[in-house]
Order: structure tokens, then C-alpha cells, then sequence
């Protein structure tokens, strides 16, 4: 599966999906650099998610509205699957699929360095990055899918195809986090530019909800405390 370098184009919201495919263990990049984010005119992954419908897009209340010491640089409704090759078995349509949110945050010193979106950041960061700032968090991704019913979560939840990019990354080792949150699911596992991702993601009524958060290393408390302000974030409406 490529994952490495993959970029997907958001239609009509002119941000590039880096967000969507870190969310889904997508984030890691084999060329020791990172995939810049760009804002339209990108190269399309080729994929199902490339000419996927996009939802409404939520609120940031229904996500993250600040993370103390982390600089907002993508936000963006999102697509139900933003993976590279075969989509699951079913659509958001089927789904009932009302509205989305899809972020990224970083330290605002990773802005004045590189850019920001669609101006020379590159995500994931240069490991001489990640070397250079050990045990802080450096990256944050949040997903909110939003459905009309209590099932849909549930059912991308415990549906082994949509979480199957966890649980092949590559190659790498996917380790299962003893924390989680309302009965979720939590996984760990490394990048290749030095980093560590964290992942939490569960269901929480008709929301699905979705964190991951990348450092190196990183305590696995801090990356909790940021999942955990997560899951008591305010919801909103598209």
C-alpha cells in the first residue's frame, strides 16, 4: 500500500487531505523529509477518496477551537475515506454522513521555519526536526465525522477494513495503547523520520471521533492529555 508521500486534494475546499491520511496511519514519510501541504492544484493520490463527496463541514467547536502552544494550519471538511486503493464497503451516503472536520495543528516556530499550509510545510516534519526537539508534541491531527444516526460510528468503529491502515503501516510495528477513550480504540507506532504517533479514536453518539498525536520522543501521557481535551471538546453543528 502506498501510503508514503500520498497526497489527496479536498474538492471544493482547496486543502490538501494530509490531515485525513495521518488520521487513518497514513502520516509517515519514507524520504527522510516530509510531503509539503499544499492548498489546490495538488497531485491527486490515485484512490477512490480522490473524487470522494465531501460533507458539510462542522464547526471547530465540534473539534479542537485551540490547543495552547500549537498553531492551526489545516481545517478542512473531509472525505469518509481519504486512503490510497480499494474504499470499504460502504459509502458516507449509506452511512448517513451529515457533516465533517479535519485539522492540523503544529508549535507556531514550525510556521516561522517552514510556512504554513500551501506555503512550504511539509508533513510530516524533516526528522532533523523531530531530532532536534525530543519529547515534545510537534503534530496534531483531529477528525470529527458527524452521521445521523448512533450506528454509523459504531459500525467504522469495530469495521476492521476502515482501520486496516493501523493495522498495516507499512511494515511497521502497530502497538494497541493501554488507555482509551469511551471504549475506543488506541495504537502507537513509529514513523520513519524519528517520530512517534499516537492515535485514539472511538465513538461518541452520532459523532466519530478521531485524534493523533506526533512527537518524538514523546511521552505517551502527553499525547493523552491532548486526546483527553479532545474527547471533552464542545460539538457543534454543520
Amino acid at each position: 500500500m502506498q501510503w508514503r508521500n500520498a497526497l489527496l486534494t479536498i474538492a471544493g475546499a482547496g486543502v490538501v487531505g494530509v490531515a485525513a491520511l495521518a488520521l487513518m496511519g497514513a502520516g509517515t514519510s519514507g524520504s527522510g523529509g516530509g510531503t509539503a501541504a499544499t492548498s489546490g492544484g495538488a497531485q491527486a493520490t490515485q484512490s477512490a477518496a480522490s473524487s470522494a463527496p465531501i460533507p458539510p463541514q462542522l464547526t471547530n467547536a465540534t473539534g479542537f477551537s485551540a490547543i495552547p502552544g500549537m498553531q492551526l494550519v489545516i481545517n478542512s471538511a473531509v472525505p469518509l475515506w481519504a486512503g490510497p486503493g480499494k474504499p470499504p464497503p460502504f459509502t458516507a451516503s449509506q452511512l448517513g454522513l451529515v457533516g465533517s472536520l479535519g485539522q492540523a495543528w503544529v508549535p507556531p516556530t514550525v510556521v516561522t521555519q517552514y510556512g504554513t499550509a500551501g506555503h512550504g510545510l511539509p508533513l510530516p516534519l524533516p526528522k532533523a526536526f523531530f531530532d532536534g526537539h525530543p519529547g515534545q508534541v510537534l503534530e496534531v491531527f483531529d477528525q470529527v465525522l458527524q452521521f445521523n444516526n448512533a450506528q454509523a460510528p459504531q459500525t467504522l468503529l469495530t469495521s476492521p477494513y476502515y482501520n486496516m491502515s493501523i493495522q498495516v503501516n507499512d511494515g511497521m510495528e502497530v502497538q494497541q495503547l493501554s488507555s482509551t477513550i469511551q471504549g475506543g480504540l488506541s495504537y502507537t507506532w513509529p514513523g520513519y523520520n524519528g517520530e512517534t504517533y499516537y492515535r485514539w479514536v472511538w465513538a461518541d453518539g452520532d459523532f466519530y471521533r478521531n485524534v493523533v498525536v506526533v512527537g518524538h520522543n514523546l511521552p505517551v501521557q502527553h499525547a493523552e492529555a491532548i486526546a483527553q481535551a479532545f474527547e471533552h471538546s464542545t460539538t457543534g453543528t454543520p
